[in-house]
């Protein structure tokens, strides 16, 4: 690989054998040479590695093959900083057609794989019919790839493909062998890889790669976006103990009382001495070896030399060297990851993970603003801030009344006690407001100034937030689509570390003062609740209602950027009886007067204000927003006493039951009806077409219609809930398959980034991102799931491990294995998730209607003094998946379980459900050793002296 090239090339080749054999070649031929555009055909890549195997600074392109579970064997890295548009290819073929400025550039892969009712010269023909309605176009055009016709042996393909070019004036410009292998000694060459342009001038080099195929590369230049040079601070120099001694020098400098102003100053200060900012450039390259370029010139002057003399014995070996610079690429790759994995920071550790999985966030270096191109900073900052307020003004429908509170004659005081417990539970985070001071400096000089951040926190109390503190500085956050569109971005708030500390004493005195403000059916930001109760309340709503025999409903109504919308006037109506004085003060005053501006690599947007809206980079801000819709149940119970209500946040689900279906279908209609009414009255939006509803239970005959707002409602199959697919019967059938569907993705993505990390290091990784997304609320669904779905997740599971200790041969048994991995298996995993949520709820008595659904079967046994039981109804009658009919298991817990208070603490009942469910935990054992017997329930355990090792650290 020669690195004389000129910038801004195209490249067409043949990696053969995928994407996953040659994706570190690819990456460092892109960082070398730096082309335009790569098309690399033959690359087999699936929509699931995507993230995988894309490269810093280029976008990876698919050709629509990939849909629906497909493989795209062409695949096109792109340059970020290219303004392009992909065009639409009707046939589902490899095929990538870009228009670039005044050309349009397509590469193609022309596999040996046919789809049904196909012969090769059918599917021929179809590739040329598609290749002769994109060449109709005014640009210049540029065609390359694999056509597997070879140039110089005439067939009637080749002579299609001349037709072809001659019709569009087309000049094929490959005169040299692109393809060679030797077969039983025997030099086999040919020139399957074709390049036809109609734009004179264009160059055409052939550089030697590691497939068996040329890189073709031609000389067309595209203009590129200017790149800027990025500010961050570096903290290397940083420490707790100087950061201590710098503030206590400063302030000692200041005579009178140190107010919000001063204090800032002098942290700014002392963050520009310890950790001052430097400048830095985004980084080109990351593969950087004396023997990896030694080993190319050596493979370059090798090919020559077989160029010259075609001596297949050069040849001979460049097939050697090539596979010696695959075998370097791939360990200078993991040296890279493991100099970061080796960081004292665990951040530094995750970030390397997430640029393996393919998750980095990407920097914004251009955006599309009304059919222009924005690449200054500052401009594109500019359109982030009005397109993030015209969202809120377009779906805004009232106005909003401002209030203004005179000055509270009994203002909320905080103590020094409730201050400490607020820095204790913070976060040492380095994002920072428009203070600039980020969270962990604030915490680590707390101790130096306690009284002095008391006293700020009190004066907001009785004066309110100073304007500067109301500015929230927002970060653009990529969710998916085009990077070039603003309307693919979530606004992110960093707020003021002060402000936050403030949020943080008010969020306290309002759960002391207000605690059931939101509501009993309210599980989003709240301590003790979370999506997992509140699946598991909905679960058992619908299993009681399947149990009755008689029909149901339960339908969700879906809400846009409802965060955005909350309008302080009308949350001070709704609270202005249920909160004093002084706190209701702080919240309005909170509430009102908000601005913002959003930041781009640095640089700043203008500032905008707003009217409405909870911040939700705040702690507050959620918390406001359950209160402010935390009044529907009540709303909902005058229409029908009946009706059950889960809510998480803005997501909220509603289960009707009646005697009939048309008794059902009656109240759903006005139920829903005035559900909308109501959040509409708090200025809401709510999106009819998206309203879901789906009948519960099964039925013989035609349901009766349902009507929403006067327009028919088609009931669904399935509903996704807070992240899980449910059905009508709780058959779990839609969320097990897509449960394995991504076990199978994930475990093909870290088999192959196995490669770069040690065995710990892996299993670390697999833990946060294969659990974590695959039995998400597996205490709700997986213990009721078809025994051919749990085989399948456990073998899924089973791979992963084998992965992890390179058992590719099935040497080792499956106990070993999870001796040796310390992982639980999925089976193990769900009794003790399970197991887990009955217990916190039965102790902290939380939440509430959970709690009482479960201790309805819930005795103590007299035998076993402590020892709590519920009855199992699931045997006796089908179908029965409330919580309490699913712990038949916990019998196996033969310590005390039922114990409250502090007794049965976090760390306490996690070492009592993994000695329990845990066989790794039961008893350790080494590789080779005998299978571990489980322990029986009757022998005692001596809990305390076990050596339990956290399985999702």
């Amino acid at each position: 690989m020669s690195t004389k090239l000129s910038k801004g090339q195209i490249g067409f080749w043949n990696c053969c054998g995928g994407l996953r054999s040659k994706f570190y070649f690819i990456k460092d031929f892109l960082y070398d040479v730096k082309p335009s555009l790569f098309f690399v055909s033959e690359s087999e890549l699936r929509e699931h590695e995507i993230g995988v195997f894309s490269v810093s600074r280029y976008d990876l392109l698919t050709a629509n093959t990939i849909a629906n579970g497909g493989k795209s064997r062409v695949v096109c890295y792109v340059q970020s900083g290219i303004k392009y548009k992909q065009l639409k290819v009707k046939t589902n073929l490899d095929i990538i057609a870009l228009d670039i400025e005044d050309s349009r550039i397509i590469g193609l892969y022309r596999g040996f794989k046919l789809n049904d009712g196909e012969t090769r010269s059918s599917f021929f023909h179809t590739i040329i019919k598609n290749l002769h309605e994109l060449s109709r176009t005014d640009r210049h055009l540029m065609i390359g790839g694999d056509f597997n016709v070879n140039l110089f042996k005439k067939t009637a393909d080749l002579n299609d493909l001349h037709n072809w070019a001659i019709e569009f004036g087309l000049l094929q410009i490959t005169d040299k062998y692109t393809w060679r292998r030797i077969i039983n000694g025997v030099l086999h060459q040919s020139a399957l890889d074709h390049v036809y342009t109609n734009e004179p001038g264009v160059e055409l080099s052939h550089v030697n790669s590691i497939s068996d195929h040329d890189i073709l590369l031609t000389t067309k230049t595209f203009a590129q976006n200017h790149r800027r040079k990025i500010i961050l601070r570096d903290w290397r120099g940083y420490t707790k103990e100087e950061a201590q001694i710098q503030l206590n020098d400063k302030l000692s400098q200041i005579s009178t009382d140190i107010d919000e102003k001063q204090l800032t100053e002098a942290l700014n200060d002392v963050l520009d001495e310890l950790a001052p900012k430097r400048v830095i450039k985004v980084r080109t390259t990351q593969i950087v070896s004396q023997k990896l370029e030694k080993l190319k010139k050596k493979r370059d002057r090798k090919y020559r030399a077989f160029k010259k003399t075609k001596n297949n014995d050069y040849l001979v070996e460049v097939t050697t060297l090539n596979k010696e610079i695959k075998r370097t690429l791939r360990q200078e790759t993991s040296k890279i990851f493991q100099d970061k994995a080796k960081s004292s920071d665990p951040k530094t550790f995750w970030q390397a993970v997430n640029q393996s999985l393919g998750k980095d966030t990407p920097r914004i270096f251009e955006i599309d603003s009304n059919g222009a191109s924005l690449n200054n900073f500052e401009d594109i900052a500019n359109c982030f801030a009005d397109f993030f307020k015209d969202k809120v003004q377009k779906l805004s429908s009232a106005e909003v009344t401002e209030i203004n509170l005179s000055t509270p004659t009994k203002p909320m005081r905080f103590s020094l006690q409730e201050l400490e417990r607020v820095f204790k539970n913070i976060s040492s985070k380095k994002c920072f407001g428009t203070d600039g001071i980020p969270q962990n400096l604030l915490k680590d000089v707390f101790k130096c100034i306690p009284t002095t951040v008391l006293n700020i926190v009190n004066k907001f109390a009785s004066e309110g937030l100073p304007d500067s503190l109301k500015e929230a500085r927002v970060i653009p956050l990529h969710k998916k689509g085009s990077k070039t569109d603003v309307a693919n971005y979530r606004p992110i708030s960093n707020v003021c570390s002060l402000s936050k500390i403030y949020e943080r004493c008010i969020l306290q005195r309002l759960e002391a003062e207000s605690p059931n403000l939101e509501g009993q059916h309210q599980h989003g930001f709240r301590q003790k609740h979370s999506t997992e109760t509140a699946l598991a309340t909905l679960q058992s709503y619908i299993a009681n209602i399947l149990e009755s025999k008689r029909p149901g409903i339960v339908y969700s109504v879906d809400l846009s950027a409802a965060f955005d919308l909350l309008k302080p006037d009308k949350f001070f109506e709704l609270f202005k009886d249920d909160l004093s004085e002084g706190l209701m003060f702080s919240l309005m005053d909170f509430l009102q007067n908000r601005r913002f501006h959003v930041e781009v690599n640095g640089e700043k947007s203008r500032v905008l204000s707003l009217d409405r809206g909870c911040v939700q980079g705040s702690v507050l801000g959620p918390r406001l927003f359950s209160m402010y819709v935390g009044k529907l149940e009540e709303a909902l119970v005058k229409i029908n006493t009946n009706i059950k209500l889960i809510s998480y946040a803005d997501d909220s689900y509603v289960l009707i039951t009646g005697e009939t279906e048309d008794e059902v279908v009656s109240v759903t209609e006005s139920v829903v009806d005035s559900h909308i009414r109501f959040l509409r009255d708090l200025g809401m939006v709510v999106n009819d077409s998206k309203t879901e509803l789906m009948w519960i239970g099964r039925s013989t005959g035609p349901r009766p219609e349902v009507k929403i707002m006067g327009n028919t409602c088609e009931p669904v199959s399935f509903m996704k809930a807070l992240g899980i697919l449910i059905d009508g019967t709780l058959s779990w059938d839609h969320q097990a398959e897509r449960a394995i569907s991504t076990g199978q993705k994930l475990v093909s993505v870290f088999r192959f980034l196995r490669k770069q990390m040690t065995e710990e290091q892996f299993l670390k990784t697999v833990t946060a991102n294969y659990y974590s997304s695959v039995f998400y609320c597996s205490s709700v669904w997986h213990p009721n799931i078809k025994a051919i779905y749990k085989a399948k997740l456990t073998s899924l599971h089973f791979r992963l491990l084998r992965t992890a200790c390179r058992d590719f041969n099935s040497l080792l048994s499956r106990d070993q294995l999870s001796t040796r991995c310390k992982k639980a298996t999925p089976n193990e995993w769900s009794k003790y998730t399970t197991a887990s949520l009955a217990m916190r709820i039965h102790r902290d008595k939380c939440p509430r209607r959970l709690h009482e659904i479960l201790m309805r079967t819930f005795y103590t046994e007299r035998r076993n003094r402590g020892k709590g039981l519920f009855f199992d109804g699931s045997k006796s009658r089908a179908g029965r998946q409330s919580i309490q009919n699913r712990l038949a298991h916990i019998a196996q817990v033969t310590e005390p379980w039922s114990e409250t208070g502090s007794n049965l603490t976090k760390d306490r009942l996690r070492v009592l459900l993994k000695s329990t469910y845990f066989l790794h935990n039961a008893i350790k054992g080494t590789v080779g050793d005998p299978a571990p017997q489980r322990v029986a329930p009757s022998v005692p355990l001596n809990i305390e002296k076990l050596n339990i090792d956290v399985l999702f650290d």
